[in-house]
């Protein structure tokens, strides 16, 4: 596969992700004081994943679509990818204590059984591991 194949990928899959990270951003600003704490550190892990995921995508087609932009968009993805980095543990541990909150009988929480606390654990360890490997 060569650039202009690359190009062409991001190109077709861009604006889609945009709408997406678009919706995920009003959900996050509607719901960040929801009557959920579930629901809300659900928006906000979801709009922080598909950011880091769509920012990254864009320095990489600028990086292969206009190698004139090549420092600024290496300067961009690095600081996109340490910002992803400094901030996941934070915005996965609040998903992780509203799903403990919630596991609580006198939880009142409307989203409390919308979510697998034990799979969401699976999940994350798993990431954790993966991402320990890439080091």
């Amino acid at each position: 596969m060569d650039a202009r194949e690359i190009i062409d990928g991001f190109d077709r899959i861009l604006p889609e992700q945009e709408k997406a990270l678009q919706l995920a951003a009003v959900n996050a600003g509607k719901f960040h004081a929801s009557n959920s704490p579930i629901f809300t550190a659900f928006t906000q892990l979801q709009f922080f994943v598909l950011t880091v995921d769509y920012d990254m995508r864009v320095m990489l087609r600028t990086l292969l679509a206009d190698p004139q932009s090549r420092v600024t968009a290496e300067k961009f993805l690095a600081l996109t990818l340490e910002e992803s980095d400094e901030f996941i543990g934070a915005v996965i541990g609040d998903m992780k204590k509203a799903l403990r909150s919630a596991g609580n009988p006198a939880s009142t929480d409307p989203a409390k059984n919308a979510f697998d606390a034990q799979r969401f654990d699976e999940v994350t360890a798993q990431y954790w591991v993966k991402s320990l490997e890439v080091v």
